[in-house]
């Protein structure tokens, strides 16, 4: 048995070296409040809307678990959940946000060590696109709520037939509004 100096002197040592925190513990939704205030600060508009919608969507599961209570076991549980729901766009996204909150959670002395950094990326096979139906792409053209940048994305992804990352590469070079066509 220690004896209460040698118990004194343990948790010292552990404290000064980071093997635990003296920080009152947090929920992750707390953390992830933080770092969505305080470490997005430059971001694009629509890299922001994308990281606020995968931590209320995909990542609220974790809201009410304390920073401290959640391993990568917890985490790589919930990574293959989501591709259970079919959330397979999701996932690396998922694990990128998770990744960085709890760095910053550990920056911030709330917990000791990332438990992201183990948990490995769930396998899942891609599956073959498809078309969109008349339905949806009447969907898409009625929604009002995003931002005339998004919309243009989305228009010449259904107009121009390309796919998200040949826009993304587009240049201004490319478009020629004259004559009305993207090279």
């Amino acid at each position: 048995l220690k004896t209460l100096d040698e118990k004194v002197v343990d948790f010292k040592y552990k404290l000064k070296n980071g093997i635990i925190t003296n920080k009152k513990p947090i929920t992750f939704e707390q953390m992830a409040n933080i770092w969505v205030e305080k470490h997005t600060v430059g971001l694009g508009e629509t890299t922001l809307m994308r990281y606020k919608s995968v931590i209320k969507n995909q990542l609220s599961p974790l809201f009410s678990k304390k920073l401290n209570k959640i391993s990568t076991g917890i985490i790589q549980e919930l990574l293959n959940s989501l591709l259970k729901q079919g959330y397979t766009s999701n996932i690396k996204i998922s694990k990128v946000v998770l990744f960085e909150i709890f760095k910053k959670a550990v920056a911030y002395g709330y917990i000791t060590s990332n438990p992201v950094r183990e948990v490995e990326m769930p396998k899942y096979e891609k599956g073959k696109g498809r078309a969109l139906t008349r339905e949806e792409i009447q969907a898409i053209k009625a929604t009002t709520e995003l931002p005339l940048k998004e919309k243009v994305y989305l228009y010449i992804g259904l107009y121009a037939g390309l796919r998200q990352g040949e826009i993304l590469a587009l240049s201004l070079n490319d478009i020629n509004l004259v004559d009305n066509y993207i090279s």
